[in-house]
């Protein structure tokens, strides 16, 4: 399942199966989209179906993932020793569903996946708990494939990953059904150990709590609380005696 975009551009990508005869028929995997937008319920049929994973590569639906690359498009993975053209490790499709990149070589062991919020690092397992950092810049090159480059390779405690997911500044988060852990891992930087995380647009004091030395409803578009006072220890007061004080942001001398 990979779940990508906010409020009306909130949309859905399941890839899902059901058995016709108990046996493994690729015929069985189908992958819909549902452009869920606000809604708060869903009933109807599919918005669409994402042709590129439907009928074609999975073979068991334990050992398989998807996850949105943040940008419109989708990568794909599954548990596969010995991947070949019609069932691959990895893969990659572009947000018009093209397929950017094929990964017929190398082993993985395990369906989860990670991404970073940016989409360009990406987390697989290789089994035997063994993880593998991938970084892409999704440039397409003259074959009409992005590079996909392995950066790093670690040990983790948990040799059978069902669970990855990155924080904002691009944690590790790890979980395992099988030893039901949840571990978290820092990997090295790719942002000079700087990151950026989301926050709310500016603040009000006291106005909605009662208490006049409350802060809530942070939102920083720098016009909340125009004309607001504090004294110099932080205390919101309605009119300036004489001393210092803070009035919209600013040191103010008051005689």
């Amino acid at each position: 399942m990979a779940v990508e975009g906010e409020g009306a551009d909130l949309k859905l990508t399941v890839l899902g199966a059901q058995r016709s005869n108990g046996e493994y028929n690729y015929s069985d995997y189908k992958c819909f989209t549902y452009n869920l937008g606000t809604a708060k319920e869903w009933t109807g049929a599919p918005s669409s179906v994402f042709e590129p994973l439907s009928g074609k590569y999975t073979i068991a639906p334990g050992h398989v993932g998807i996850i949105a690359d943040n940008r419109g498009g989708l990568w794909y993975e599954q548990y596969r020793a010995n991947p070949k053209d019609i069932e691959p490790s990895i893969k990659h499709f572009d947000a018009t569903g093209k397929e950017d990149y094929t990964d017929i070589v190398t082993a993985t062991y395990g369906e989860a996946i990670a991404i970073s919020n940016d989409g360009t690092i990406l987390a697989i397992p290789k089994g035997n708990g063994k993880v593998v950092i991938y970084e892409t810049n999704y440039s397409v090159m003259a074959n009409g494939q992005i590079f996909l480059e392995a950066k790093y390779n670690f040990n983790v405690d948990e040799t059978q990953i069902t669970g990855m997911a990155f924080d904002y500044a691009n944690n590790l988060y790890i979980t395992s059904s099988a030893s039901k852990t949840l571990n978290c891992y820092a990997i090295p930087s790719f942002t000079d150990n700087k990151a950026v995380t989301p926050c709310a647009e500016g603040f009000t004091v006291g106005s909605e709590t009662g208490d006049p030395d409350a802060i809530a409803n942070v939102n920083g578009n720098g016009n909340a609380n125009s004309g607001a006072i504090y004294n110099i220890a932080g205390q919101r007061v309605s009119k300036a005696q004489n001393g210092i004080y803070i009035v919209d942001g600013k040191k103010v001398a008051n005689k």
